[in-house]
């Protein structure tokens, strides 16, 4: 079977086991995927359920997966494998985001497999040590769809978001790339570790020098990096994950950025 006829986070799990692709990128890639399934019974509220009704497949009429473990699947095929292999999915929700998905990992879940009974290079799984690590992810693509968004929505959903990542210099000073994006003072700041590996990879051993990787949430950041002359963000600059700029100028009221309604 050629690699065109696969699923996107599929060729990334085969790039991950030739050693052509790193961790950063399968979780990218199973955190993007829009196509999961999932056992109806993750979605548990009855308005969810409802929700999913012109995408849940039969597979069977019980479903039946050993105890603690959550079998997730990347697409029909993989899942119709595990079944002709003598698994008993039951009724399984199609068409699932990962942003969705992984925040609904039951941390008192003993492993979650994706794609079982797939060739080995073409499965992963989660045990619980990893299962924050996935729901971060979720929330960094779901962030990351919002930069075509503007406005308030916007800054509120960055504000929130908990993973934000930059470099401090010896200096104890915020990097900056002065006069780019618009802005005179950006800060570099990056949604996830690729983001920031790339802008690494970017410099020279020299300039690498000293470098500290730091995190902080969204709402920190905003309020903390004009004390520095800083006038805003330039977001994954250099990807891999989608880019934006951030003008702290355009927004008015930093402590309205809580409002739930966003």
């Amino acid at each position: 079977m050629g690699t065109e006829s696969l699923s996107e986070p599929v060729r990334v799990l085969i790039a991950y086991s030739q050693k052509r692709a790193g961790a950063n990128e399968v979780m990218r890639a199973l955190a993007g995927h829009k196509g999961w399934l999932a056992p109806v019974t993750l979605f548990a509220q009855a308005e969810e359920q409802h929700l999913l009704l012109d995408s849940v497949v039969m597979f069977g009429t019980e479903t039946r997966l050993p105890p603690g473990e959550l079998w997730l699947f990347t697409d029909r095929a993989a899942a119709e494998r595990a079944q002709a292999a003598g698994a008993m999915l039951g009724l399984y929700a199609a068409k699932v985001a990962g942003t969705e998905l992984f925040g609904k990992i039951d941390p008192r879940l003993q492993i979650v497999r994706v794609n079982p009974y797939s060739p080995n290079e073409q499965g992963w799984q989660f045990l619980p040590g990893s299962y924050e690590l996935a729901q971060l992810w979720a929330e960094v693509v779901a962030l990351e769809e919002k930069f075509e968004e503007s406005g308030d929505p916007f800054y509120a959903a960055l504000a929130r978001f908990r993973g934000l990542l930059f470099f401090v210099g010896p200096s104890g000073y915020v990097i900056t790339l002065p006069n780019q994006g618009g802005l005179k003072n950006p800060a570099v700041v990056f949604t996830a570790p690729d983001c920031a590996d790339a802008f690494m990879a970017r410099l020279t051993d020299e300039q690498r020098q000293g470098l500290e990787r730091r995190g902080a949430d969204g709402m920190t950041l905003i309020k903390r990096l004009p004390e520095q002359q800083i006038d805003g963000m330039l977001i994954n600059a250099f990807g891999p994950g989608p880019s934006t700029v951030l003008f702290f100028g355009e927004i008015e009221d930093v402590n309205s950025l809580y409002d739930e309604s966003y």
